[in-house]
């Protein structure tokens, strides 16, 4: 059974024409795919007509005008239960677009992934940034189409029946919503709405993680919603363009490129990686681990001058930014490395401290800055 194709919409209707108009340009292996558009309650009606104009050529079309205000969580809830009846779903919500190929990577991905219980969900969406440490992030790249990442997506998502079961059950067994106490606490913090925390609550529990693409099959496009401002372009990613059909899929055995819910590599079993610095004390697997905290003694230590981070570690990259020591060795009162060290290092087109420097010289002559 083909994949049923679920849009959410709430009170955005130019956002949910944009979407609408990526679904119309994509490519799709069969013309029998259902389209289900589901619209929470709104006083305006502008989205039930934008979602009732729509001309879908690819398979039936179904409106859902929720009766009463359901709310982001319940309705990403509500939709979810949607797979029991389809076999497997991919959910959209109403500030993405999609790539042309969107729908072949998830119907690959989904037949790859089914039998595999340590996979918990499909992304479209590929992270560029940590949303835990709230810095940027590279996955390390394989020759695969896939990396694994224990935290969950919500910006372009699939999940075959049994799946989303999984996690509807852990629900209903966890009828308080309680967050586990591995959760980050900046994920915590996120808005009662969120159901991306209760997902991510039964990633950490049930060790289970999330199959990323290397080159994003959808993209936030920043519009302002129930659970944030306008955002810009802190979390658009390039599309991967054009129409591809096959995609070569790891097992979670068979690649390095593992990441806990940290957005830490994870693939080594003889000691942790915190290279963030952002993993509480209470959360290392492990006794021994590289950070960049300062330590009070260590084993050996690495330089940064190679991304991902990962690889300053493989490369023995000399140095002292990171450092391979005991968990109780560590200072977690202390810092680290300084924010401008890592900025400079971080942004994607490095420009000398020098010409910053001179940059903002020049600024401050022109009285840009008073």
């Amino acid at each position: 059974m083909m994949p049923a194709i679920i849009c959410l919409g709430y009170n955005r209707p130019l956002s949910l024409q944009r979407l609408l108009n990526s679904l119309a340009l994509a490519d799709y292996p069969s013309p029998n795919i259902s389209l289900i558009i589901s619209l929470d309650h709104c006083e305006s009606d502008k989205c039930y007509r934008v979602a009732c104009d729509f001309v879908w050529n690819h398979g039936s079309k179904e409106v859902l005008l929720r009766p009463a205000r359901l709310g982001l969580r319940a309705h990403v809830l509500a939709c979810g239960d949607l797979s029991q009846k389809y076999g497997s779903i991919i959910m959209l919500e109403d500030d993405l677009i999609v790539a042309q190929s969107f729908y072949h990577y998830a119907l690959a991905a989904l037949d790859f992934y089914s039998s595999q219980n340590v996979v918990a969900g499909i992304a479209l969406y590929s992270h560029r940034f940590n949303m835990v440490a709230q810095e940027p992030f590279a996955p390390i790249p394989t020759p695969f189409s896939s990396f694994f990442l224990a935290f969950p997506c919500s910006w372009g998502q699939a999940w075959t029946a049994d799946q989303w079961k999984r996690f509807s059950d852990w629900l209903q067994a966890n009828e308080t919503f309680e967050l586990h106490e591995d959760l980050p606490a900046s994920i915590r913090k996120w808005s009662k709405s969120s159901w991306l925390k209760l997902f991510a609550s039964f990633c950490i529990e049930t060790k289970t993680t999330w199959v990323y693409p290397f080159h994003a099959l959808s993209t936030n496009c920043g519009d302002p919603g129930e659970n944030a401002g306008k955002n810009g372009a802190l979390f658009q990613v390039p599309l991967l363009q054009g129409i591809s059909r096959t995609f070569p899929f790891p097992k979670f055995e068979e690649t390095p490129a593992r990441y806990d819910h940290y957005f830490e590599n994870s693939s080594t079993p003889l000691f942790e990686l915190d290279l963030y610095g952002s993993k509480p004390n209470n959360g290392y697997r492990h006794d021994l681990l590289i950070t960049r905290r300062p330590v009070k003694a260590c084993q050996q230590s690495f330089g940064l001058s190679l991304r991902p981070w990962e690889l300053n570690i493989e490369h023995q990259q000399p140095g002292s930014f990171f450092f391979k020591a005991k968990k109780d060795d560590v200072l977690w009162n202390s810092p680290g490395t300084t924010l401008l060290e890592r900025l400079f290092f971080q942004l994607p087109n490095r420009v000398p401290v020098k010409e910053w420097i001179r940059l903002v010289a020049h600024l401050l002559r022109k009285r840009i800055f008073r």
